[in-house]
């Protein structure tokens, strides 16, 4: 186990916030050259991926297309940092609060997510998912840049309900790793596409779209779409992509969604949503008989607990130092953070 806080160069570990089947995830901060320290999230790649130079290389290319992106609606990929026999992946930090969050505080309490903020959170994920498909890959030759990770702890949301997108994934799936669905970590299955189950089937936009249609569904009945009590009849459940019951329950609550979702479900990808935007202007059908006048009020009233929460904690160093944040414009990384491979 590694002990924490633990410096990495200009980079310090603090406390571990989530793992994946290629990365751990840590809260940290960044030393600047010419002072100051910034809070950051770094992601550190695990030793099967660092060992295997097939697979390093894949995360390399994978990351390096990360770092190019830029929009509002995407968390930024600032940098990798090679450290002896281990690399590292260093993010910007956003003071928001992951989707699961919200939908488990809902779940705990009994109420649903407003029908206005849902379609406006709904609309703003469509939005920064287009954004993402929209920009390709020059490291790994990919036509469309694709999340692969898309889940509710990949869906940030801020005080005033503006959405980001993080948490991205580093290969096609938890199937390509080694052990398959078990990998050698715990993994989220549930919100991976049919195709993304299988390793020889090509993936595109709408392996994404299909993975926000369970999120989608998750947000309006607090329940995830596919998760069993073992992974692999979860990956069964996937790949059989029988939504028939759920989205009459979700017709019940949101009536006109359930078509939207039964699209961006459908087992076959030429049958879903080819682009975001495209399932974004079917979802502004549903909020034209509603208003949103006051939405930024509703969003930061229903949001206020858990930001009354991060505000009353105040992010220290191992020396008890209050962190200074700087702009993430200015990285002004060690000469040894590598910026192009």
């Amino acid at each position: 186990m590694m002990l924490l806080p633990r410096n990495v160069g200009p980079l310090t570990l603090i406390k571990k916030i989530g793992s994946s089947g290629v990365s751990e995830t840590f809260a940290g901060t960044i030393r600047h050259e010419k002072g100051g320290k910034e809070n950051v999230v770094i992601r550190r790649v695990l030793p099967f991926i660092t060992e295997d130079l097939a697979r390093l290389t894949s995360v390399e290319a994978r990351v390096k297309d990360l770092k190019g992106l830029r929009h509002e609606g995407l968390v930024k990929t600032m940098g990798w940092f090679p450290h002896k026999n281990e690399r590292f992946v260093i993010e910007e930090k956003l003071e928001t609060v992951d989707l699961q969050r919200v939908i488990s505080w809902c779940k705990e309490r009994k109420i649903s997510i407003p029908t206005t903020m849902f379609l406006n959170i709904a609309s703003q994920i469509c939005t920064s998912l287009e954004a993402l498909h929209a920009q390709s890959g020059s490291a790994t030759g990919c036509k469309n840049i694709l999340h692969l990770g898309l889940r509710p702890t990949s869906i940030l949301l801020d005080e005033h309900g503006k959405v980001t997108f993080g948490g991205y994934a580093y290969t096609r799936s938890p199937s390509s790793l080694p052990g398959g669905s078990s990998g050698p970590v715990q993994l989220r299955i549930e919100y991976l596409s049919p195709e993304q189950t299988k390793s020889t089937e090509q993936l595109g936009p709408q392996s994404d779209i299909f993975s926000l249609g369970s999120v989608f569904y998750e947000m309006v009945t607090l329940k995830p779409l596919f998760k069993e009590s073992s992974k692999q009849r979860t990956i069964e459940r996937i790949r059989r992509a029988d939504v028939t019951a759920q989205m009459m329950e979700t017709k019940k609550i949101h009536p006109g969604l359930e078509k939207i979702l039964f699209r961006a479900l459908s087992i076959r990808q030429e049958h879903r949503y080819r682009r975001a935007f495209v399932l974004r202007e079917d979802l502004r059908g549903l909020m034209a008989i509603h208003s949103f006048s006051n939405i930024d009020k509703e969003s930061e009233e229903f949001l206020a607990p858990f930001f009354a929460t991060e505000k009353a904690s105040t992010t220290t160093t191992d020396k008890n130092e209050t962190l200074t944040v700087q702009p993430t414009n200015d990285l002004g990384l060690k000469e040894a953070l590598v910026r192009e491979w």
